[in-house]
């Protein structure tokens, strides 16, 4: 009998669960048998890409992953196969484990795979010739997009985005901090998200909190424009950041600084209060148990060895937003 399109989603919510918990064995039944009584297993795009990032942040791109990449979601979809092979062909390349790849067609998932392969290799005189013919064979494609009802009207490049977002996850990957800080700097292919944040991301994916928090110093979202009247706040995204970076640096067992990233994410929470004035405040006087609850309970926890370390990704957001 085949399952109804809620119940997939909530089999493949079930799974995500168990994997930000680490628990890899029964993500992969679940989502098994899922297949086994729905053909068509589907899930949202953000899920199936979460479980994606979290099996690489826990270093399976040759165990889990491939697996993950069988699993034949969307079967109806004539690209959705081949679009997890590329997924799979840029976690092996991210993680320093590449066959390398050759030019293509643009398919789905061609030009992000093709776009890693070249930052993966780009600096080996070897190499070249290899680089040169993937760069020949990558189309460059802008997208158009029109908001009369916010008055913006912009083209995005999204080849020269990913790119430069292949650029920083090797960067990321191979902690190198002085590219990853050269690469924050330079403008946004994306007006969507800044190319601070797309560093950020890139460490947090890596598990480097240290990485994440040197960009996060240096490029405040408090302190960006504000593009048109799109719904951000840069307070938020100040204090997702702040989070993740505690909720990371938690993970890898830096409770000192976990502690001191989670003091920066409640002292903006008094920003909600007009009545009183951040300047006042001191960090280190905060009672986080009062202002942030749930989050000083587990990283508590987590210090007291009460909390397994690998379940902090199923109790605090570890990637940014």
């Amino acid at each position: 009998m085949k399952c109804s399109t809620t119940e997939s989603k909530s089999r493949c919510k079930r799974a995500l669960t168990l994997a930000q918990a680490g628990d890899w064995q029964h993500v992969l039944a679940v989502l098994t048998s899922g297949h086994q009584h729905d053909p068509d297993l589907s899930t949202s795009f953000s899920v199936h890409e979460r479980l994606w990032r979290h099996a690489y942040l826990d270093g399976l791109t040759e165990t889990v992953l491939p697996r993950l990449a069988a699993i034949p979601f969307d079967r109806s979809l004539a690209h959705a196969k081949e679009l997890r092979a590329w997924w799979l062909m840029v976690r092996k390349i991210r993680a320093g484990n590449p066959p390398v790849i050759e030019p293509d067609q643009q398919s789905p998932g061609y030009v992000e795979a093709a776009a890693i392969q070249i930052a993966a290799l780009a600096g080996d005189s070897s190499q070249t010739r290899i680089v040169e013919d993937l760069r020949r064979a990558l189309t460059p494609k802008t997208i158009k997009v029109d908001l009369p009802q916010r008055g913006l009207s912009f083209s995005m490049g999204r080849t020269a985005h990913e790119l430069f977002k292949a650029e920083v996850m090797i960067a990321a990957r191979r902690k190198d901090h002085a590219q990853a800080t050269r690469l924050a700097r330079l403008p946004s292919h994306d007006p969507f998200i800044s190319a601070a944040d797309v560093v950020i991301d890139a460490f947090l994916e890596e598990g480097d909190w240290r990485g994440a928090a040197m960009i996060a110093a240096k490029h405040d979202p408090r302190e960006r424009p504000v593009m048109g009247d799109l719904d951000n706040d840069p307070l938020d995204e100040y204090r997702s950041i702040q989070l993740a970076i505690a909720a990371m640096a938690a993970r890898t067992g830096d409770d000192a600084a976990a502690q001191d990233f989670l003091r920066n994410y409640a002292l903006l929470s008094y920003a909600r209060d007009p009545e009183t004035s951040v300047d006042d405040l001191d960090k280190n006087d905060l009672d986080l148990g009062e202002v942030c609850p749930w989050a000083a309970t587990v990283l508590a926890g987590a210090a007291e060895g009460i909390i397994p370390r690998r379940f902090i990704a199923l109790l605090l957001p570890v990637f940014r937003g």
